[in-house]
């Protein structure tokens, strides 16, 4: 038996990275495009934990992601089409509202005033 002598697992683990290549996609789309072609149903079909990914991709510590999420358009854009800062998963809006936060960005600090003093 596999289990009694040295050596690796007789079995090839193989993961569907399908959710994830979706977030990619998207902030791939955004970052290169400047998010002139995304609309609302990009994200329709996500669940919760694609959303958080995909916030967590945006906050990546890459020169070119760094330089678009610092564009006050484009992060007021996504707002807009996506409505993070409306959302209702409070992972969600942490995830937006530091994002727009590392950007310098004030147009959200009311939100984020709001959120954490009236939960």
């Amino acid at each position: 038996m596999w289990f009694k002598s040295p050596g690796r697992l007789p079995v090839d683990n193989s993961f569907d990275s399908s959710l994830l290549d979706a977030c990619i996609a998207l902030k791939t789309k955004i970052i290169s495009n400047k998010g002139l072609d995304c609309k609302a149903e990009d994200i329709k079909d996500f669940q919760p934990q694609q959303i958080l990914k995909f916030l967590d991709l945006l906050q990546d510590e890459e020169k070119s992601c760094q330089t678009a999420m610092k564009d006050t358009e484009l992060l007021q854009k996504l707002d807009m089409l996506y409505e993070f800062s409306k959302s209702g998963n409070a992972e969600v809006k942490w995830r937006w509202f530091t994002l727009c936060i590392k950007a310098e960005k004030v147009f959200h600090l009311l939100h984020v005033f709001i959120t954490i003093t009236f939960p």
